[in-house]
């Protein structure tokens, strides 16, 4: 049989070519090497009209053109530095919402930010580049509602890769702080602008602007000074306080400097410094255009062009040529092949035939060994240990939050301590205050005692004095003997004004060295001990506090990454799943931090708060709202999107099966059509199982070979099991 199919192929060949196979080689070679010498010699025309030269002409004087720094195509480079999805979403914006027009475009939108904001002072550049954050100078504002949900479904659709900011600015207006003084009063110190006032903006735009980097960086907060400020900070910022002005930053080529007021205690003013960042953007305020140059190039570049336009067009001719040419070539090519393949044919079939015996004997052998039992036992035992593997990856998350939990405990405590630690230093300060006043009235009252006896015994000598000038008489008599009392009280006096002026020393040298009250300067002394232990205690529960803080964000950033990771890959199934009910959804992550009154988290994180929102939007001209707020939505939207949230989570939960309990009764005929689908998609790559109870199903669903429909019939008037006969209803 081999034989005759191989006579029956040769003959086949002979006949295709007249009987004659080698004369058919022949004319097939030459046919060819005629072909392939015209496309030569054409070729070699082509040559002749190189477009290298013209086209590097035409490069090198845009090149020019761009060096020369057209000021909106530099920031646009600067943007694209800082954040390469910049540009995508800018042509994207340009195209979809401005359908073509620039000025359509910024009537609704404007971006990125640093293509509207000019300094024209070199000095400012470089200290304003301290003042803004990349992901402002990066970010869109949005002028209504309608295209700021526009562009965040246009970022969302790209993934989480396009990390761009998109904002909603209310307010048209901008209006710094009604306290802070003009730059102008504050010349004597270096200053020379506020940053506000240093901006040049679209006399159009700057109120809303202004208005929106407020809202995000402070822009009025920013002193611009030069380096004579160093020396003058003190002496600034006592201006600024007196002025009712805080949270001011002042910027200088050397430091950089912030006012502030403590959050503890008396509030008092603070004050820190740190040396200027590098920056990425350092150069993104510094565009310079020579106009002159610009012009001339381009006449330049108009005629370059028109030159290699001129030399592609002839090119494209002689290129039809060589086309044409090559098509001839290659067609005379393909039938030598075809000739040479048909002649080997037979060849190669006698040689399939031997390798197909040679390869049959060992696949035959290769079935009789397979074991299929082993090879089920292996996988099932890799399936168990990526289970385990990811019950211990949960277990360390756990661990890890524990710590974490602990770690805020301590911290809570150390923070009560100090507490404790101020209120009974402000109690210690405030007794001290009220002993230096005691002391200070008993000194006032010793003092007017002693000039009141000075007083008493200046006058006591004067009477003396007075009596023997008029009763001289008596002078050289004897007195008579006084009575024992009287004697006494006599000898309690002084004997004199001096033994008096001794006396009254005595008491003020005691005055000055006790009080009087001992216990009163004891209790002072106290006092001023227990100020010191207190304040040393107060720097020791700083310095707790400061190092609980540090374990804090240590343990923060050992699980904080990871579940906004898993976050993220549970959104993104849940938004592809909700798209197939021509629905939105999302689910994020919420922090422990309050809002402000814009919307923007602020505050401490409490860690008791997080929780997952799962936002949905069913009709179009809805906004997304967190699933069941307010009572808005019904029983079977509840029960989608449970549903499409549990198929979501199936790729972070390593759980090997689910029970899903008549999840769709409420739902119409369409969603639980859906949700089936999702379903049975879900359990496709394997690993995954649900068990889904329900009292009926829709007529006509697509099972597939994965899904085993268990029917239970149970009751008193059923038959028994080995009664029932299946092969009946099959």
């Amino acid at each position: 049989g081999d034989e005759e199919e191989l006579r029956v192929e040769e003959q086949k060949v002979s006949v295709a070519y007249g009987g004659d196979v080698a004369a058919a080689k022949k004319a097939a070679a030459d046919e060819v090497r005629s072909a392939r010498q015209e496309l030569e010699a054409r070729e070699d025309d082509l040559a002749n009209y190189e477009l290298g030269e013209h086209e590097g002409r035409v490069r090198s004087i845009e090149d020019q053109i761009a060096g020369l720094g057209d000021p909106m195509r530099l920031k646009q480079v600067e943007a694209a530095k800082m954040n390469s999805a910049v540009p995508h979403v800018g042509k994207w914006v340009y195209e979809q919402v401005g359908g073509g027009s620039k000025e359509a475009a910024e009537a609704k939108v404007l971006g990125p930010m640093l293509l509207y904001l000019d300094l024209p002072d070199k000095g400012h550049q470089k200290l304003a580049v301290q003042a803004f954050p990349a992901r402002t100078l990066t970010s869109f504002l949005a002028r209504d509602e309608g295209t700021r949900d526009q562009l965040q479904d246009e970022l969302k659709r790209r993934g989480p890769q396009t990390r761009i900011t998109v904002f909603r600015n209310r307010a048209k207006t901008f209006s710094p702080a009604p306290n802070r003084p003009s730059s102008a009063d504050m010349k004597r110190f270096g200053v020379t602008a506020w940053l506000d006032e240093a901006l040049r903006i679209r006399d159009d735009l700057r109120g809303e602007v202004l208005a929106f980097l407020k809202q995000q960086m402070g822009v009025d907060t920013y002193l611009l000074a030069t380096p004579a400020a160093v020396g003058k900070i003190d002496a600034l910022q006592q201006f600024l306080q007196q002025s009712g002005m805080t949270g001011v930053t002042v910027l200088t080529p050397e430091r950089v400097y912030r006012f502030g007021r403590s959050k503890y205690g008396a509030r008092a003013a603070t004050s820190s410094s740190s040396l200027p960042q590098r920056h990425r953007h350092a150069a993104c305020f510094s565009v310079v255009v020579d106009t002159s140059r610009k012009k001339e190039l381009e006449g330049q570049l108009k005629e370059a062009r028109k030159g290699l336009e001129l030399k592609r067009k002839e090119r494209q001719a002689v290129e039809r040529d060589v086309g044409q040419l090559q098509q001839k070539l290659d067609a005379a090519k393909g039938r030598q092949v075809e000739l040479n393949n048909n002649t080997v044919r037979l060849n190669r079939l006698a040689a399939r035939i031997d390798q197909a015996k040679k390869r049959l004997d060992p696949a035959r052998e290769s079935v009789a060994d397979f074991n299929a039992d082993a090879q089920k036992e292996g996988y099932r035992r890799r399936l168990c240990d990526a289970h385990q593997r990811s019950l211990d990856s949960l277990q360390k998350a756990a661990a890890a939050v524990k710590r974490h939990e602990a770690a805020l405990t301590k911290l809570a405590l150390v923070r009560v301590g100090l507490a404790a630690a101020e209120a009974q230093l402000a109690e210690a300060e405030g007794n001290t205050d009220e002993l230096d006043e005691r002391i200070a009235r008993l000194r006032r009252e010793a003092e007017a005692a002693k000039a009141e006896a000075r007083k008493a015994a200046d006058k006591v000598g004067a009477l003396v004095r007075e009596a023997k000038g008029k009763a001289a008489e008596f002078a050289g008599r004897k007195e008579a003997p006084l009575s024992e009392e009287a004697q006494g009280v006599w000898d309690a006096l002084p004997a004199g004004a001096d033994e008096l002026e001794d006396r009254i020393a005595e008491l003020e040298a005691e005055t000055s060295s006790t009080s009087a009250d001992g216990n009163s300067i004891k209790e002072y002394e106290r006092r001023r001990k227990e100020i010191e232990q207190l304040k040393t205690r107060v720097d020791a529960a700083q310095q707790a506090i400061a190092a609980q803080g540090g374990k804090v964000a240590g343990l923060e950033q050992a699980w904080r990454p990871a579940l906004e990771e898993m976050v993220d890959r549970v959104n993104q199934k849940f938004g592809s799943c909700m798209a197939a009910f021509r629905c939105a959804g999302e689910v994020s992550l919420s922090d422990g931090r309050s809002l402000d009154e814009h919307g923007e988290p602020a505050g401490d994180d409490d860690f008791e708060k997080y929780k997952i929102h799962i936002k949905v939007k069913w009709r179009d001209g809805e906004q997304l709202h967190v699933l069941g707020e307010a009572g808005r939505d019904s029983g079977g939207e509840r029960s989608v999107a449970t549903m499409v949230y549990l198929i979501s989570l199936q790729e972070i939960n390593p759980a090997p099966f689910r029970v899903v309990d008549e999840i769709n009764q409420a739902m119409d005929s369409t969603n639980e059509r859906i949700i089936f689908k999702c379903v049975t998609e879900a359990c496709k790559d394997g690993g995954k199982q649900y068990f889904l109870l329900t009292p009926k199903l829709l007529p006509d669903l697509d099972y597939g070979e994965d899904c085993a429909i268990q029917l239970v019939f149970n009751g008193p008037h059923n038959r028994r099991r080995d009664q029932f006969d299946l092969s009946r209803f099959c």
